[in-house]
């Protein structure tokens, strides 16, 4: 089975349509100010300020050149190469969720959590897997959809042979020895029409199990944390890149309830968004009279055709990226200044009229 890496078209790209961050901030104030119901989607490009790194640069190439991701045929393979597929994996997203978990909302989060406060943003659709705006928020944002799933649960997806035996009820846990309280799980947005058992369960409390599993790991673990100079390349999924490891030994506990498998609840590569989530991002879209598009390329087309369909429907769309965009060629508007800088003097306006 072949799948790549979602690409950029060609050029010719949108230049930047306006010449100043001031221009920048009129332009998108008067979209807020203009439409009753605007729906804000935003991507990997507004994390980047909490120290989380981007698929993509300025230029819109992907940063990772050479990364090799687990695609999600792989991931569920029962086959022995399966098992150690879920071995490299997990191990890589033990070392490199910890970073992530503690990441804490900039300015793009929390400025786009004050205009939903004040009813100046209808709807937010993210693509990021990182939960920030749920942070910036203090809970699941109104009218919003996680379009690529959480890293902060991990849900069955493949049934098992039945109940397995558990040395300990990790999944009962109120709060995770690692990171604390487990303010950013929620099942609320979960429904079960995915090909698992309906098994869902915290990510932070899969943590502590899976060092207690891997003792030998945890040291890792805190390297990771305290010393952010580590040259390992990480992604905005969680997953970092080592070179010559061991993957074999590596221990993760099957589903509790039906001893199948459990992933981390985002979309992998080749995989396909689930139809309650897409259905759910495009009651948004319709229900909106206009879209701003913050930090994203649009590269996969799970962003695009929401966009399209903005477009297509004949409502007006702005491109806040720095970067080239999948949407370049059916976008008239594309503002190339930073995110935060923008989206922060636009909460400050919006809120002071």
């Amino acid at each position: 089975m072949k799948i790549s890496i979602p690409g950029l078209p060609s050029a010719p790209y949108l230049p930047s349509t306006v010449g100043s961050v001031e221009q920048a901030v009129d332009k998108v104030a008067q979209l807020l100010h203009l439409n009753a119901r605007p729906l804000v989607l935003t991507g990997a490009g507004i994390s980047v300020d909490s120290g989380i790194k981007s698929y993509r640069g300025k230029d819109g190439t992907y940063l990772n050149r050479g990364y090799r991701p687990i695609y999600y045929h792989e991931y569920v393979d029962p086959s022995s190469t399966g098992e150690q597929k879920r071995r490299r994996y997990w191990a890589r997203s033990f070392l490199g969720y910890p970073p992530l978990r503690i990441a804490q909302p900039n300015a793009t989060h929390t400025s786009i959590a004050a205009l939903q406060r004040a009813h100046a943003v209808h709807g937010l659709i993210t693509q990021n897997v990182d939960r920030l705006h749920h942070a910036a928020w203090g809970g699941v944002p109104p009218n919003s959809v996680e379009l690529h799933g959480s890293l902060s649960e991990v849900v069955c997806v493949a049934r098992g042979p039945g109940k397995p035996h558990q040395d300990s009820e990790w999944w009962k846990a109120k709060r995770s020895e690692t990171f604390g309280e487990m303010d950013r799980y929620t099942t609320a947005h979960i429904e079960n029409d995915g090909p698992g058992c309906g098994f869902v369960s915290a990510r932070d409390a899969l943590q502590d199990e899976l060092a207690a599993l891997n003792p030998d790991w945890v040291k890792w673990a805190e390297r990771l944390v305290n010393e952010p100079s580590l040259s390992l390349r990480r992604n905005p999924d969680g997953d970092v890149q080592l070179e010559g490891v061991d993957y074999g030994t590596f221990q993760y506990p099957s589903c509790p309830s039906c001893g199948g498998v459990l992933k981390p609840n985002v979309v992998f590569f080749g995989e396909n968004v689930r139809q309650s989530v897409r259905s759910a991002a495009e009651r948004r879209v319709h229900e909106a009279d206009a879209l701003l598009v913050v930090g994203s390329t649009l590269a996969t087309h799970s962003a695009y055709r929401l966009v399209r369909d903005v477009v297509e429907a004949g409502k007006p769309v702005i491109l806040l990226n720095q970067g080239p965009t999948r949407a370049d060629s059916i976008v008239t508007e594309r503002i190339g200044f930073d995110c935060a800088q923008v989206m922060g003097q636009v909460a400050k306006n919006v809120l002071n009229l």
